[in-house]
């Protein structure tokens, strides 16, 4: 396990008196973080790395679920989604209205993640 394999590099942030933390313990701490607050710090990071490495490709494109919601009233789920080329990460995902809609979501995508 990761942690366990770190533990001298981890060990001058925390005492660790009760050992690691399992997966679940984890789970519970992700879970508590509020959503936005994730969210703007991931963008700082990645906006960070960007500007050190002279800014890698960013790829947005934008799909239609439609297996998703096959056979039923519901309506396939239409999503944008930006990807980093360089590594292959997807930054973002985001729903958006319906097909042809993609154009406002891209937008914001690129105000967040600074691609101008």
């Amino acid at each position: 396990m990761f942690g366990e394999e770190q533990i001298e590099w981890f060990k001058p942030y925390t005492s660790f008196t009760h050992g690691i933390p399992r997966r679940h313990c984890i789970a519970n701490i992700i879970k508590a973080i509020d959503r936005e607050c994730l969210v703007e710090a991931l963008y700082s990071w990645i906006n960070e790395r960007r500007l050190k490495e002279g800014k890698s490709l960013i790829a947005i494109d934008g799909k239609t679920m439609r297996g998703a919601c096959k056979g039923t009233l519901i309506e396939a789920l239409h999503v944008v989604t930006a990807y980093d080329e360089g590594t292959g990460i997807a930054l973002y995902k985001q729903e958006t209205e319906s097909k042809g809609k993609e154009g406002p979501t891209a937008r914001q995508l690129i105000e967040l993640l600074a691609l101008d």
